[in-house]
């Protein structure tokens, strides 16, 4: 694998800066080894922000899954600075730093504009056997939050002056309750159709109205679904069964149903083969998403025998 490392151009625009006095952010809410990560890079002289759906729970009031850091340090820079770091990927290079019980804090380089809007790390698998001749382009943290899929996920919290930067209009919506793609909405699902099942399941889980264009854009584009990979769809919907799973007493510790088993196992494959269009909470023109309602959505499974033989299990 040949890699560079690069600095991408900036959009040279200034965020919405909200202080400590116009949010709720607290740093005895963060996880203690996030507040060590951030730091240690302050101290060395780097940006560190705390980035993603952290901040968004954080702001709802609530406790955040996953603690996630942006910096504008590079993966070396950061593996020089914690022993306990793991350089991953091969399309774009993300360092997952180790704790004790198991827990990995994901530390990213900011993204610059200049790479595929479509690729994001979660989907950038690369053959082992298949070198990598891409420079890895990095920018600064307003092309980073440019390059995210909603505004409510684009807010950053800066340890250095317990402040909130806002360079996508993420704050607006979230105390609007509007879930808004960032970006032009057609265009940032055909880049990436996975993403109109995120759009979905953060109004559904918030309780929040879906932006009116981004609706029509949902119902315009329902059919790119089919585009996307099984393995990204199953990882999507298993975010909400174990959510669900987790707020289900009866549920809790047992197995996934065999909808959710992996594409690729023979019982997995026959249900999704087998299994009618899957539902997602509902979008009413009106009024956005509705709890209880639903809609369908093409089903991943239902693809051309074509496709469906690169799964079949041997002798099938």
């Amino acid at each position: 694998s040949i890699m560079t490392e690069k600095k991408g151009p900036s959009l040279d625009g200034s965020p919405i800066v909200f202080p400590r006095t116009q949010h709720n952010i607290s740093r005895s809410s963060i996880d203690r080894d996030a507040l060590k990560i951030m730091y240690r890079l302050l101290r060395h002289g780097f940006k560190a922000y705390l980035v993603g759906g952290g901040v968004r729970d954080l702001l709802l009031g609530k406790k955040p899954k996953d603690f996630d850091v942006s910096t504008d340090a590079t993966p070396n820079q950061i593996r020089s600075l914690f022993r306990n770091c793991r350089v991953i990927g091969r399309r774009f290079r993300l360092c997952h730093i180790f704790f004790g019980g198991g827990k990995i804090i994901e530390v990213s380089t900011f993204r610059d504009l200049s790479d595929p809007m479509g690729q994001d790390p979660e989907a950038q698998a690369v053959s082992n056997q298949q070198p990598v001749f891409r420079d890895n382009k990095y920018g600064s943290a307003e092309t980073d939050a440019h390059r995210r899929d909603i505004s409510i996920n684009g807010l950053f919290y800066d340890l250095s002056t317990f402040s909130i930067l806002d360079y996508v209009g993420g704050m607006t919506d979230l105390r609007a309750g509007i879930v808004r793609v960032i970006g032009n909405p057609d265009v940032r699902i055909a880049e990436g159709p996975i993403r109109l099942i995120r759009v979905i399941r953060h109004a559904a889980r918030a309780g929040f109205q879906i932006e009116e264009g981004c609706q029509a854009s949902i119902l315009r584009n329902g059919q790119l679904i089919l585009q996307s990979s099984q393995v990204r769809l199953f990882e999507e919907i298993k975010k909400d069964r174990r959510r669900h799973d987790r707020n289900d007493p009866a549920r809790r510790g047992k197995p996934d149903p065999p909808l959710l088993e992996k594409p690729d196992h023979p019982r997995g494959r026959l249900e999704a083969e087998g299994a009618p269009p899957r539902e997602h909470e509902g979008v009413d023109p009106a009024r956005g998403v509705v709890p209880g309602q639903r809609i369908h959505l093409p089903c991943p499974g239902r693809l051309p025998p074509d496709v469906r033989t690169r799964h079949a299990s041997p002798g099938k």
